[in-house]
């Protein structure tokens, strides 16, 4: 009896949305690495343990969820268990943010706290995806292509 060989079709990660929230993690937790104050919200509501684990947090957001898009060209499963460590580090994050936000100012984070919780909605979206895609891939896989579209 021939088994049948099954083709699993990964959904890119390479969204430039994703890859922006990337860079702007990587970004942001450099910058307050090199300065010395935390942003307010973060400072009333936060420890400062807290704190810096938060930021690092931002700087391993961006460089693992960068090095699991950059191995899914040749690693594809491997990239993607990055990737989804590198965004649950970000989501985590952002979270954590919008909540500091929104805690402090109330409403008037509405426009700040609304795009800090969104960018986490987004990371959440994408980590679903991803499990969805991990889950589905037949241990006996043969053949595995992505769908840039």
């Amino acid at each position: 009896m021939p088994q049948s060989r099954t083709t699993l079709v990964v959904r890119s990660g390479r969204e430039p949305f994703e890859v922006a929230f990337l860079i702007s993690c990587l970004a942001v937790g450099v910058a307050l690495l090199v300065t010395p104050d935390f942003p307010a919200s973060v400072s009333v509501t936060m420890p400062l343990l807290l704190q810096h684990l938060w930021t690092g947090g931002l700087i391993a957001t961006g460089l693992l969820g960068g090095l699991g898009l950059a191995l899914q060209g040749k690693q594809l499963v491997r990239g993607l268990l990055v990737e989804l460590a590198g965004l649950s580090i970000g989501c985590a994050a952002e979270l954590m943010y919008g909540v500091a936000l929104f805690t402090v100012s109330g409403g008037k984070a509405a426009a700040a706290g609304g795009f800090v919780l969104a960018f986490a909605c987004g990371a959440a979206a994408r980590l679903y995806r991803i499990l969805t895609d991990l889950r589905a891939a037949p241990g006996d896989s043969t053949r595995i292509e992505t769908d840039h579209g």
